[in-house]
């Protein structure tokens, strides 16, 4: 069955060729015009290959946005038909001299908060055609700082033509204008989780206008869209707005790296002030001075920032202790989060090799020699910008496991620490104390394990493996456009997965294999992973020596560190 499967995809890979230039000049053949609560909006036919197209609306307005304040809420469209056949404007984008930007035809402004409707074309014969369809929201990653809808990355006709679900992709704010935290009325913090969360309420409102279950909602998202959604789920104010979360490479917490109380994010937002001689001592009067300013004004003194800067929490993100992220969320208390959300969550395997360049670009060239000594004054260098403790610990449990003068294993070890402070050990230990607090949801886990040909597109090159990112070129099926049947094969079985999860609170069988729950029903201690490569296995507990052994007591002692100082305040 999988062979015919894969032939008929392939087939239209091929044919997929033929017709890319059809793909972007179907204006003038319109889906259905869609009555929604706000208006009436017109998309158009998007095929997919020979005989399969989707009803895609694209750039539709979900709510107004200005500098630093909360999304408004639209009532009525402008126009009597909203045309939803074209691109429309991006957020601003920041640091993008320093995170590495695709393809971005489309204009860079303030009031981007748009969303793409990704709808299949349901035959009678492949699910029930009067049933409403599921819904999955991505929402894209790249630090907070740069990402849009319009990317053809997150071009979404495979997920959601191959899966039948609904797709919706959001644009949110970014950097200063999306989290810039003043404790004033119109400059309240957190403004691009309110973007996400307006976007969500916006999908209940309206999605079953385009035939889709406003009760079986999944968010998902990569790298920062995957920390959006582990603060969505600790968010009360996004209590009861989706059914189910994917978690791709990424958690609010416990790291220190994306864990800001009010005080540090009001400094940053003081600091950035001064370099734009905005320096009343009055926050209201700050705030004035900044919304006076250009928006390329502000980006010529933001973006002097570095990756390094985003990596150690230097740069404007998500802040606790408000409304939309109570402190006691953070400490997973009480249940206050959405606790009625089966979870899906994964991560590559080589995820802390894009760190490499950043922190250690001596490591880039495989000339350099290292010993015992330079590696402790690179981790001690290191550390320091972590504000982490028992660092002597940390060095002995990495390095102990390497020959100094081999070059290679000093790099894959530095990378495998920062993987694991950054990535690895967070989505683990989120995981598991969700997983105690709610024992009755379903956990599945996954680690991508496919060394691709198609990394290039994220910028993944020779060294560094599988590196951050991957797996979602596997989600949005960008394999089906490369002629090699293992990809394409992974590709369309991990779509399966994931619509099916979005479906059922199931991903598997994953091809021929049953993919197990994370968590057995007595022990939310060990995790039952799935590796995701040409083939399929699974194996317990991964990461369980460096993230219970050594990185737990970590964040205990870092947390703890963070509300003696806010008690202090």
């Amino acid at each position: 069955m999988f062979l015919k499967i894969l032939k008929f995809h392939l087939l239209f890979v091929g044919i997929f060729f033929s017709v890319s230039s059809a793909l972007h000049n179907e204006e003038d053949q319109h889906a259905p015009i869609v009555n929604t609560k706000h208006g009436r909006i017109r998309g158009h036919v998007h095929h997919v290959g020979q005989w399969n197209q989707v009803h895609l609306y694209k750039g539709i307005r979900y709510a107004k946005a200005e500098r630093f304040g909360r999304p408004v809420r639209i009532e009525h469209f402008e126009e009597e038909i909203y045309d939803a056949t074209h691109d429309r404007d991006s957020c601003v984008q920041f640091l993008t001299s320093s995170i590495i930007m695709r393809k971005n035809q489309t204009n860079n402004v303030e009031d981007c908060l748009y969303l793409n409707v990704f709808k299949p074309i349901v035959k009678s014969n492949e699910i029930d055609d009067n049933k409403a369809l599921p819904i999955m929201v991505f929402y894209y990653g790249s630090g907070f700082q740069s990402g849009t809808i319009f990317d053809p990355v997150y071009d979404a006709t495979f997920l959601a033509d191959l899966g039948k679900v609904i797709v919706v992709t959001v644009n949110y704010r970014l950097g200063p204008l999306g989290f810039l935290y003043a404790g004033t009325d119109n400059a309240s913090g957190n403004q691009g989780l309110y973007d996400q969360i307006t976007s969500l309420e916006w999908i209940r409102d309206n999605i079953n206008s385009f035939g889709g279950n406003p009760n079986q909602v999944t968010i998902f998202g990569q790298s920062a869209g995957s920390t959006s959604v582990s603060a969505l789920i600790l968010s009360p104010v996004a209590k009861g707005l989706f059914q189910r979360a994917i978690m791709q490479s990424g958690v609010i917490v416990p790291t220190a790296v994306k864990y800001m109380n009010k005080e540090e994010a009001l400094a940053k937002t003081i600091k950035l002030s001064r370099e734009l001689d905005c320096t009343d001592n009055d926050m209201t009067q700050i705030i004035d001075c900044l919304l006076g300013k250009t928006i390329e004004e502000i980006k010529n003194v933001y973006d002097n920032g570095t990756v390094k800067d985003l990596i150690s929490n230097k740069l404007f993100g998500p802040i606790f202790d408000d409304e939309i992220l109570p402190e006691d969320s953070v400490k997973f208390e009480h249940g206050f989060f959405n606790n009625k959300v089966d979870i899906l969550f994964g991560l590559v395997s080589d995820e802390g090799s894009m760190f490499i360049p950043h922190y250690l670009p001596e490591l880039m060239d495989y000339r350099t020699q290292m010993t015992m000594e330079k590696i402790k004054q690179n981790f001690r260098k290191v550390l320091s910008e972590f504000n982490v403790n028992n660092v002597d610990k940390i060095i002995d449990f990495y390095a102990q496991r390497i020959d100094p003068a081999n070059f290679y294993q000093v790099r894959k070890m530095f990378a495998d620490f920062f993987a694991d402070l950054r990535f690895n050990c967070p989505v683990v230990l989120f995981a598991k104390e969700i997983a105690k607090v709610n024992p009755e949801n379903r956990f599945y886990a996954y680690r991508f394990d496919r060394l691709s040909i198609v990394s290039d597109k994220m910028h993944c090159y020779d060294w560094m493996g599988v590196c951050h990112g991957s797996d979602i070129l596997y989600t949005f099926s960008h394999p089906f456009m490369n002629y090699y049947p293992p990809d394409a094969r992974l590709s369309h079985d991990m779509i399966k997965s994931w619509t099916k999860f979005a479906r059922t609170g199931q991903p598997g069988p994953i091809g021929p294999f049953e993919w197990p729950k994370a968590f057995d029903s007595n022990n939310n201690s060990s995790i039952q992973w799935m590796l995701l490569d040409v083939g399929y296995r699974t194996v317990i507990d991964i990461y369980e020596n460096s993230c219970e052994h050594l990185w737990r007591k970590q964040y205990v002692d870092w947390f703890a560190k963070k509300s003696s100082i806010k008690d202090e305040l």
